[in-house]
């Protein structure tokens, strides 16, 4: 396989020289990599630098090797810098990142047009696409089971702007052609939603075979978790990045992503009389009054302030934990440094 088939382009290209052995992030666990090379799939580990510096490569990655004298080890040495990366908060009170898949030209958000319909979520996931910096792609599986789909698509439009959503049903194969601009060789394309939207049938359908296990999965409003561990599957088509389902997900920064999904929030508020306006009790509100004719719904409003909460407490976490470590950081200098014991008459 050639790097070009890899996702390779002159973004990468110009941060290598030409000696360097290049190879793409499929597979991780605990430190132990799997690549894809010019020369095949290889086993690879990270130096003891990276380690310590705490950089690990994340699915998607291209990341420079070299190899052992008898060519039985191979050692990342560096990560090259990404041209799209999608994260998210870690799970729980932390705010550390967790990086989802990188290096992918479109995100497929996808969710199901059953009981797991929930645009509340598709913010949450649209706030991710625009700060990853790859084309969010709205994909709607389960359209066989949908019998309102006018309805759902009128609710995913209002907060979508424009962004090209396509109602499928993997099963059926309705629709399924319609990504086919997507599903190109050399593209990245990464997939994510909650457990039982059916990502890995999805898969199946975009590759021509059944490359994924579905574990049962059935056409009905229930699925099954079926993928516990991000991977890189390599087709005829793209190249796709399946990744374990998520209910929860909160950006990891999310001020740029926030902005641009609720951009007519953001547009309204601009618009108010006072620009230090609460929007509560205030004259000439153009928020309050968008509530109250009904040109903005409350349920809209409510997620985009609670949103707007989330980040500023993740922004504050973040502030608050890189002072510890620069604190952390100035005390093992001062503690490496030598001590020289200060001349005193009286000893002599």
């Amino acid at each position: 396989m050639n790097l070009n088939k890899l996702g390779f382009t002159t973004f990468f290209e110009n941060q290598i020289e030409a000696d360097m052995s290049v190879g793409r992030i499929m597979k991780y666990a605990q430190n132990h990599y799997t690549l894809m090379t010019e020369k095949g799939v290889l086993a690879a580990g990270i130096t003891g630098k990276m380690q310590y510096e705490g950089i690990f490569p994340r699915i998607g990655d291209f990341v420079v090797y070299s190899t052992s004298d008898d060519g039985s080890l191979h050692l990342i040495n560096r990560i090259l810098d990404r041209q799209t990366c999608l994260s998210r908060k870690v799970a729980g009170t932390r705010s550390d990142e967790q990086v989802i898949a990188a290096n992918m030209d479109y995100l497929f958000i996808v969710m199901s047009l059953n009981e797991d319909f929930n645009i509340r979520r598709l913010e949450r996931y649209m706030i991710g696409a625009w700060e990853s910096g790859a084309e969010p792609i709205v994909v709607l599986t389960k359209l066989d089971l949908c019998d309102n789909l006018e309805d759902l698509l009128e609710q995913v439009d209002a907060v979508t702007f424009g962004i090209k959503t396509i109602p499928i049903s993997s099963m059926t194969g309705e629709n399924i052609n319609q990504l086919d601009p997507f599903n190109q060789p050399g593209k990245t394309v990464a997939l994510v939603g909650s457990s039982g939207v059916g990502k890995s049938t999805l898969i199946n359908a975009l590759a021509g075979s059944e490359v994924m296990k579905t574990d049962g999965l059935r056409n009905d409003d229930k699925g099954h978790h079926t993928t516990t561990h991000r991977e890189m599957i390599f087709t005829e088509g793209a190249i796709l990045i399946d990744t374990p389902g998520m209910r929860e997900f909160s950006s990891f920064e999310g001020n740029e992503g926030l902005e641009h999904e609720f951009q007519d929030i953001v547009t309204l508020m601009a618009s108010c009389k006072y620009s230090n306006c609460s929007h509560k009790k205030e004259a000439g509100c153009a928020v309050k009054t968008a509530l109250e004719d009904g040109s903005l719904e409350a349920s809209r409003y409510r997620s985009y302030i609670n949103l707007l909460k989330e980040v500023a407490r993740q922004d504050k976490k973040r502030t608050h934990q890189q002072k510890l470590l620069t604190q952390r950081d100035a005390k093992q200098k001062r503690k490496s440094k030598p001590r020289i014991k200060k001349w005193n008459s009286a000893n002599y």
